[in-house]
């Protein structure tokens, strides 16, 4: 079954079927995921299939004719890939014709030609390479299960055979994917990104947090590489919140929405010198930093108009929120829409104490109840809101960002990542995991127990 579902398209009788059916299913990004499942039972159905070989000698003379059987079916199919591979497979991706015809266009038809000849043969060289390869290791195993079922090679032995077997084998594999090719030395990574003079005068800003655009690149939203020196608001990244692409995609195509740029804390931009033939930064005074308090709230209906609404307007002094979360606003902020007024308290500060990617400390000082907005992005499945250690509910603002009311007077704020799934998950993965280890050790001690009482062989009765 899963195997056909790793078919995808190709097999659209089954895919198709789990894709509109069965319950997440379709938020997997690939259908790759479902080799797994065969990954672990075909090892692990191999290994019961031994078991029964060792143990049970009274039903090894029909187990014989399937051990047969087995070794017929795999060898004589990777015969056929050795010496025939064509007759199975033509060794052409489904888009080969066109790369081809491609190639044909930009130089020659008889350099297509060859190009795509010699992928076809290094392709089938592969093939044959690894079916000879595969061929050897299941001559190995079907040699060692005959030989011990014929009482001519210990049963010790035979696992120690096959067990370095299956070393070798997932060895060199495995160095296939992950080998020494793969690691780099600290030092030559760190060459690959030196920082720029622009770079090294924004890190001497000691502040805690802050954003930088780096109007340098052809395209700052898809250039991840600031991203090495700097928190960017740019860059990219396959798991991008949508909500954030959308605000990408709005604010700021072919233009730049200075008010935005305020209120994501973007306070440095670098841009190129061309007198200099340097890169360097440029402060913008105008970032609003962590967070500040706002003293009048703008009512939308929807996610059009809160986006519409933060084109043109005062992050400052204004935070734009949809009208589902007023009753977590209250009134303690000026309404845009009202002809009710709310006394500023202009004195009122909020300071960030501590930065970390899943936990940020505030200090808060406000004479009356008033309502901050954070320069960080509202997700409220697993980021939680405590003032002075108690949880409180949090609202977004702005579109993207998050808004919490603060009582009156000096208070710690602290924001942070606790996703349910993972907390569940972690406690559920320790149980797992000590339950596996009893497991173990009852499959381990009984056995050999009960071959201690008996003066037998783990593996069975002794081996003659």
């Amino acid at each position: 079954l899963f195997i056909f579902l790793s078919f995808g398209k190709n097999f659209p009788l089954v895919s198709d079927l789990f894709f509109d059916h069965f319950p997440m299913y379709n938020k997997f990004r690939s259908v790759d995921f479902a080799l797994a499942i065969p990954a672990f039972l075909i090892p692990l159905l191999a290994f019961l299939a031994l078991q029964e070989l060792i143990t049970q000698k009274d039903k090894r003379k029909d187990l014989t004719k399937k051990l047969l059987q087995s070794f017929y079916i795999t060898a004589g199919f990777l015969l056929i890939i050795l010496l025939m591979p064509t007759l199975i497979f033509d060794f052409k991706t489904d888009y080969h014709t066109e790369v081809m015809g491609k190639i044909a266009q930009m130089y020659d038809a008889n350099i297509s030609t060859l190009i795509g000849n010699g992928l076809v043969a290094d392709r089938i060289s592969l093939a044959k390479s690894d079916a000879l390869r595969s061929l050897i290791f299941i001559a190995i195993a079907f040699g060692t299960i005959w030989y011990m079922m014929k009482s001519k090679l210990k049963t010790e032995t035979a696992v120690i055979i096959i067990g370095l077997a299956i070393l070798v084998d997932m060895w060199g594999v495995d160095r296939r994917y992950l080998n020494n090719a793969n690691f780099y030395d600290k030092d030559q990574l760190a060459q690959s990104f030196q920082p720029s003079t622009a770079d090294q005068e924004i890190m001497a800003d000691p502040a805690l947090d802050y954003r930088v655009l780096d109007l340098s690149k052809s395209d700052p939203f898809f250039d991840a590489s600031p991203s090495y020196f700097h928190k960017s608001i740019g860059g990219r990244h396959s798991a991008r919140l949508q909500r954030y692409e959308e605000l990408m995609n709005s604010q700021f195509n072919g233009k730049l929405n200075e008010p935005v740029l305020d209120m994501l804390n973007t306070k440095y931009f670098i841009v190129p010198d061309s007198a200099a033939g340097v890169l360097k930064p440029l402060k913008r005074p105008s970032a609003l930093g962590n967070a500040w308090f706002i003293n009048t709230v703008k009512y939308v209906e929807g996610s059009d108009a809160e986006m519409l609404a933060i084109t043109n307007f005062d992050p400052k002094n204004t935070a734009v929120v949809q009208k589902s979360f007023a009753a977590q606003v209250g009134t303690v902020v000026n309404d845009q829409n009202s002809t009710a007024a709310n006394e500023v308290d202009t004195t009122a500060s909020i300071k960030l104490l501590k930065y970390h990617p899943d936990d940020l400390v505030y200090k808060s000082q406000n004479l009356k109840a008033a309502v901050a907005v954070f320069a960080e992005i509202w997700y409220d499945k697993g980021w939680n809101a405590y003032v002075d250690g108690v949880k409180v509910p949090y609202f977004r603002a702005n579109y993207i960002l998050r808004a919490l009311k603060i009582p009156a007077g000096e208070h710690d704020i602290e924001f942070k990542f606790e996703p349910k799934s993972y907390l569940i998950g972690d406690k559920v993965s320790l149980f797992a995991s000590l339950l596996l280890v009893i497991v173990a050790g009852f499959a381990f001690y009984m056995p050999n127990a009960a071959s201690r009482s008996k003066g037998s062989s783990p593996f069975g009765t002794k081996s003659q």
